[in-house]
């Protein structure tokens, strides 16, 4: 296959995929052939070193997936990702793995929400902490001073709630970037060693 079968081939996958940034992709391929063959290697030796169109494709559907999950990091595309990588890449040797980082995913989730539950307990309980005090105040006598002081708590206890349920997300979405990266950067990696092999 030469240069101009190669790019027309992949310029129709693309579009049958309907790949937005397609053009770039054609021009980044057509400027690497360009190189190599500057570089003295023959035009067949380098669309045989770049492969097939249908693994030029399955890699760009996976960059593509890992992109969308760091975009807008949801479990879903993260899990998409995730699963694509794998299918690709060796699952049989890489699924005990997989499912490990699965449940670790599933229980650092179950601790983060369980946490920010917590946290919503403590600003619902700042909330109402008020009332029983005016409650007390009026039916039990509770001293003025006291139910001032009771209130100062109550608004300690709102902003503290609030702050943490807000760190609580930051972490999230830190935890889920980083999680993200580090699948790209693995498959940057597998995508190396499979070059090199």
């Amino acid at each position: 296959m030469n240069k101009k079968k190669f790019l027309s081939k992949l310029k129709t996958e693309l579009e049958a995929a309907n790949y937005e940034d397609r053009e770039n992709l054609i021009n980044y391929y057509e400027e690497l052939i360009d190189e190599k063959i500057e570089n003295g290697e023959k035009e067949a030796d380098i669309i045989k070193e770049l492969g097939s169109i249908d693994k030029i494709m399955k890699d760009i559907n996976i960059i593509n997936y890992i992109n969308k999950a760091k975009e807008k990091p949801t479990v879903s595309n993260g899990i998409k990702a995730f699963i694509i990588t794998l299918s690709i890449f060796s699952l049989p040797l890489l699924l005990p793995l997989a499912i490990v980082g699965v449940a670790l995913l599933i229980a650092i989730s179950a601790v983060i929400f369980s946490v920010i539950i917590a946290f919503g307990a403590l600003l619902f309980s700042g909330i109402i902490l008020p009332f029983g005090l005016v409650w007390q105040m009026f039916y039990s006598g509770l001293p003025l001073a006291s139910f001032v002081f009771g209130l100062g708590i109550s608004f300690i206890l709102i902003a503290i709630s609030i702050e943490l349920i807000k760190l609580c997300i930051k972490v999230t979405r830190e935890l889920s970037k980083k999680f993200y990266d580090s699948l790209a950067n693995f498959v940057r990696r597998r995508k190396g060693v499979m070059k090199s092999e």
